[in-house]
């Protein structure tokens, strides 16, 4: 991976479209097999590179991350941008 600045979101917040699938008390466990994998796999991404960061979101599900947690990801966009500028 190149030595970029990367912040990686763990979305653990229970996520509309996996609903139909599983239930909602399902989702919403930290220690369930399917989130305790996501959890490790993206903290091995953002250690994959020197200035990686892995932020939890834990209200927000995966598909609608941008919509559960706004103001996280802006604040992570302004963050990127002002590591890719000091560089």
């Amino acid at each position: 991976m190149p030595d970029i600045p990367l912040i990686v979101f763990t979305a653990m917040g229970v996520d509309p479209f996996m609903t139909p699938m599983t239930s909602k008390s399902f989702l919403r466990d930290t220690m369930n097999p399917f989130n305790t994998a996501k959890n490790a796999t993206y903290t091995k991404l953002a250690d994959s590179v020197p200035h990686g960061e892995h932020r939890i979101l834990p209200s927000a599900g995966h598909t609608t991350i941008h919509t559960d947690s706004p103001d996280e990801v802006v604040e992570a966009v302004w963050h990127l941008l002002d590591r890719a500028g000091s560089n």
